[in-house]
């Protein structure tokens, strides 16, 4: 730095943008640890400078310094937020806020945080999954912090809106709607979350959950099946959504419909799936159920047939072929079943319906079929027809005995000399029984004898590969395989070919895998041999054999292949059998360091810094070696100062390793680690200066972050004792001792001078001093309560503000009713205007509802609760526990009163319609007041606009209390909603619209406007009550036209005839009266 601080100082007040004095005297500040003057120093530059994001950071690092080193927090929130506004975006200053409010517990400014962040980024088009987090942050704090759960549900339902694959989100707005008890409005949400849900499992279990509530609560049949179709979708083998989706095919199917068939086979086809998934008895009955469902579904009845074979059931089938045959197409699969019921029937001694079961089958030429009919016919007496199946039996001979022949010609053939005969034959046999023994003996010798050895091998290799031939005859045709590729062909792949066939077929024996390892290496074939070598290690079970099989892959890794990371991993594999191997462990290391495997060095170090075995050279070696890696190359603090301690454990005297430790200290933020190194530091130093340096420092560190003042007495008396002048451990220790407890010998004495007193203000002053000291002292707050008793009793009883929060402060167990009642004194003296302070007076009545309520002076608490929303009317969480304490008492009135404010509160229109119904409920069957159900039904009604029950409820509260005007405007929306379901029920409506008119509201005109529609399409009770009507209020003329009106658009017809008619009699019996 050049020049001293004052000169910088100055230079800086000449010209503020002075770069090089704002960066030596920062500099400055820093060497000395002035981190006041040096946050000043960065908030006046961010200030002044035009860079944004330049500014925002320094004043990020000036608010960090306050916040550690000044302990100033509320100063350092204003800088952290003037970082904000020079760049919203700033992530280590949003970072910090939200980390001390969360501290703080100052849940408001933890949501302004948070949005003021969300406008930031939607005004820069941020990524929509940084922007949902923040809002399903804020939904959180309105839930957790203020019981805000139509707060939180509007955030949550932003976050999964911008982020759809917010699982949380949509969950938890979901379980609000359902706890709240609006599943109508948790059905959606169900949906988004089962598709934003990536856990398989859990994506069934919502769409399962999703189902029942719309086949259960919603009464959407189809939607149900279409949801369980969904979770099939995505779990096909899931037993319990087979069992259900068919539960509801059947259902629907039951129901009729043109779909019905369909759904039966659906139904039969998920039964069948869920048999074959579950097995055993189980899948007896599944199966079964599925041919009730689709008697001639195949795929169920072979199922059921393997089944009752296994289970010795014989007695569950022929019902069902019964129904197969019967209702399934003619073709193989009801051939067989024609076949097998007709053995059942044979059993069952009815040889009638087996002749007819099989007569089908035997006039499409079926063998089997013919063949049992002979038989049958021959016992029915029908000879002639049982010469007929005969002839069809008659229609192939069996292979069995055309073998044995075929092995008799070539025995001929060969003993006749005809060898052309005898080989002829024996191909034809070898196509018919490839490892036939006579047949390859005699074509092998031919082609040796030709020659031909390739062939000779070539036929041997055949009757090998036939999977039909035993396990002893395949390995004798390979081993002569072998035998022929090395020795007479020279074929060395061919040999090992050979011989892995062997050893697939003999797996026990150990010849196979001699020989194909001697043949492997002898072609040298190394990855095989490598791989050969590690299969025969997989099922070596001896820790020696292992070894010696490890060393020899390593060796060949290594030697024959030169793949170092192979040879890592099987010298690896070795030391675990080997864990004490200082030879492996130092091959390992040689490899990992040429190779700078640095993560995987670092066990091997620490083995080898660990094992007592080795020199101390070594061990220190290793233990500094993984210091340095830990450091230097992988930045791995944590290992680095572990091993700088054991570095350090074993070689005391060495500062290098202090070096190590007091940086990684530092680092991690360890300064119990950093005081320890310093300690030992101190040992090592001869310079007094220097070690009263380094014991001041660790005195400061067990101060400011280890909160251990012992030990930082202890530090700064050994400093003294260096050096008994030293003023800067002097003016560290003195606030110490004074923490240390010397106040007690202060309120003695202030106890023996009011003993002393006789003048009762000057007591009274006293004991308020004494109530004070005692207030600050740790230990003595029973002593500090007598206190502040007395000086309320010196005061008669009344109390000041001081005395009511000592009180408040010092009240604990065993003390809730004096507790409450000082509550409830200091709202009533509180003069609450700002709203920090109505906040305040609202938690201060919320505390004291929780005491009266806990000592069952419930009607006292609500009146509590009721003077806390007096203060703060939308704080949910005492809304919340008004509602439930007027429950639990069953205060009828109040409870309404506090669903009312509820209600008021609640933003979100699906959480206002279930307490709206509470209100309705109680309003109309309990406190017999309908009136006050009013606001219920147009919550209600303003959150499911097409609903009919709220509009129907809030037409006959409004008539009840003879708000007609309001009625009549009800029933007309009434009448639009029910049209587009049900016309029908419209006209209901409408007609009760009308009598409002005409008989509340002498309005004749109108109740004739609102029957009209009905009348048009026919609806007779809306005729019938208009005609009345029209009579009744001199609208005669007017009913006469409408008939003829209607007469004329309907043309020719009788019904036109019918009007005129109507109309005439109208006219002729009103023609004198006015229009």
């Amino acid at each position: 730095m050049t020049g001293s601080a004052e000169e910088l100082i100055a230079r800086l007040r000449a010209n503020p943008d002075d770069p090089a004095a704002f960066a030596d005297l920062r500099a400055h500040y820093h060497r000395i640890g002035d981190h006041a003057s040096l946050a000043n120093l960065l908030v006046g530059w961010a200030g002044r400078t035009q860079d944004h994001g330049s500014a925002a950071t320094a004043f990020v690092q000036a608010a960090d310094l306050i916040a550690r080193y000044v302990n100033d927090i509320p100063r350092a929130v204003s800088v952290y937020e003037r970082a904000l506004e020079r760049q919203p975006t700033h992530v280590d200053a949003t970072a910090r806020l939200e980390k001390i409010f969360q501290h703080t517990g100052e849940a408001r400014r933890l949501i302004d945080l948070y949005e003021r962040r969300i406008k930031a980024l939607t005004r820069l088009e941020g990524e929509p999954r940084v922007i949902a987090e923040l809002h399903e942050k804020v939904a959180g704090v309105w839930i957790e912090h203020f019981q805000r759960t139509d707060k939180g549900v509007a955030s949550y339902r932003h976050a999964f809106e911008l982020d759809p694959t917010r699982v949380s989100a949509i969950y938890a707005a979901r379980e609000i709607y359902r706890e709240a008890g609006n599943l109508k409005a948790a059905i959606p949400l169900y949906q988004l979350e089962a598709n934003a849900e990536p856990d398989i499992a859990r994506r069934v279990g919502l769409l399962r959950e999703l189902a029942t509530i719309r086949r259960e609560h919603a009464h959407d049949l189809a939607g149900a099946i279409a949801t369980l179709q969904e979770a099939l979708r995505i779990a096909p083998d899931e037993a319990t959504v087979l069992h259900e989706l068919a539960t509801l095919r059947l259902e629907h199917a039951a129901a009729g419909g043109p779909d019905a068939e369909a759904d039966r086979r659906e139904a039969a086809d998920l039964l069948f799936q869920l048999a074959q998934l579950l097995g055993g008895e189980h899948a007896l009955s599944y199966a079964g159920a599925a041919l009730d469902a689709a008697p001639d579904f195949e795929p169920a009845l072979e199922y059921l047939e393997k089944l009752a074979s296994e289970h010795n059931r014989p007695d569950l089938l022929p019902a069902r072929w019964v129904g197969f045959v019967a209702n399934a197409e003619d073709g193989p699969a009801a051939r067989r079943r024609r076949s097998n019921l007709a053995t059942a029937y044979v059993e069952a001694g009815q040889v009638g319906d087996a002749i007819t079961c099989l007569e089908p089958l035997l006039e499409q030429g079926d063998v089997e079929a013919a063949q049992a009919l002979v038989r049958l016919y021959r016992e029915a007496g029908r000879d002639d027809d049982a010469e007929r199946a005969l002839s069809v039996s008659m229609a192939a001979l069996p292979l069995d005995e055309r073998l044995p022949r075929m092995q008799e010609r070539i025995k001929k053939f060969a003993a006749a000399g005809n060898a052309e005969r005898a080989e002829a034959e024996a191909n034809e046999l070898l196509a018919l029984d490839p490892s036939n023994a006579a047949a390859i003996g005699l074509l092998v010798d031919a082609r040796k004898s030709a020659g031909d050895l390739a062939g000779a091998r070539d036929l041997l290799h055949a009757g090998a590969s036939n999977a039909a031939a035993d396990a002893p005859r395949r390995i004798e045709l390979l081993h002569q395989v072998a035998a022929l590729s090395e020795g007479e062909l020279g074929d060395l792949d061919g040999a090992i070919g050979a011989w892995r066939a062997i050893a697939a077929l003999s797996p026990q024996e150990s010849q196979p895998r001699v020989e194909l390892l001697r043949l492997l290496e002898k072609a040298e074939r190394w990855d095989d041999v490598v791989e050969m070598l590690e299969r025969q290690l997989g099922h070596a079970r001896e820790d020696n054999a292992q070894v010696v099989l490890l060393r020899r892959i390593a060796r060949v890794h290594r030697d024959l292949r030169q793949d170092d990371e192979a040879a890592i991993v099987a010298l690896n594999a070795l030391r675990n059998l080997r864990q004490d191997d200082a030879a492996v462990r130092a091959e390992l290391i040689e490899l990992m360091t040429a190779r700078e495997s640095w993560q995987s060095l670092l066990p091997l170090l620490k083995q080898r810094g660990q094992d007592e075995g080795e020199t101390e050279e070594v061990r220190v070696g290793a233990w500094s070696t993984l210091a340095n890696v830990c450091e230097e190359r992988l930045r791995n603090h944590e290992d680095a100062l572990y091993a700088a301690t054991q570095w350090a454990a074993l070689a005391p005297a060495d500062t290098s390793a202090l070096d190590v430790l007091e940086r990684m200290s530092d680092r991690l933020d360890r300064p119990e680690r950093l005081v320890d190194a310093l300690v030992r530091r101190v040992d090592l130093t001869d310079d007094d200066a220097a070690r009263g340096a380094l014991l001041r420092r660790a005195a400061a560190l067990c101060t400011d972050r280890l909160d251990d003042q012992e030990q930082a007495i202890a530090h700064l008396e050994r400093a003294l004792q260096l050096d008994p002048h030293d003023t800067a451990a002097m003016d560290a220790i003195a606030p110490l001792y004074t923490r240390a407890g010397r106040a007690d010998q202060w309120v003695a004495l202030m106890e023996e001078k009011l003993r002393l007193e006789t003048a009762p203000a000057r007591q009274a002053e006293l004991r308020r001093s004494i109530a004070r000291a005692l207030r600050e002292l740790s230990g003595r707050e029973q002593d500090a309560l007598a206190a502040w008793r007395k000086v309320r009793d010196d005061a008669g009883g009344a109390s000041d503000k001081e005395t009511l929060e000592a009180l408040r402060e010092l009240l604990g167990e065993g003390d809730e009713a004096e507790l409450a009642d000082v509550l409830g004194a200091l709202g009533a003296t509180a003069e609450a205007e700002t709203e920090a302070e109505l906040a305040e007076l609202r938690g201060l009545y919320v505390r004291q509802a929780e005491l009266l309520d806990g000592l069952g002076r419930e009607k006292e608490a609500a009146a509590a609760l009721r003077a806390a929303l007096d203060a703060d009317p939308e704080h949910m969480p005492s809304v919340l526990r008004l509602v439930a304490l007027c429950d639990a008492a069953e205060d009828h009135p109040g409870l309404v009163d506090a669903l009312e404010r509820q209600l008021a509160i609640t933003e979100d229109p699906q959480l206002q319609v279930p307490i709206a119904q509470r209100v309705i409920k109680l309003s109309r069957e309990v406190l017999n007041t309908p009136e006050r159900a009013v606001p219920g039904y147009a919550a209600w009604v303003a959150a499911e606009p097409t609903a009919l029950e709220p509009l129907v409820g809030l037409a006959e509260v409004y008539g009840l209390s003879d708000q007609h005007e309001f009625q009549r405007d009800v029933l007309d929306r009434l009448v639009a909603v029910a049209h587009a379901e049900d016309p029908a029920t419209s006209y209901v409506h409408a007609r009760a619209a009308a009598k409002v008119c005409a008989e509340e509201l002498q309005d004749p005109e109108g109740a004739y406007n609102r029957l009209l529609p009905g009348v048009l399409a026919g609806d007779a009770d809306s005729e019938q009550e208009l005609r009345t009507l029209a009579l009744a209020s001199g609208r005669a003329l007017q009913l006469a036209d409408l008939y003829a009106g209607m007469a004329h658009q309907l043309g020719g017809e009788q019904a036109a005839k019918a009007r005129w008619l109507e109309a005439r009699d109208v006219y002729a019996d009103h023609a004198g009266e006015p229009t």
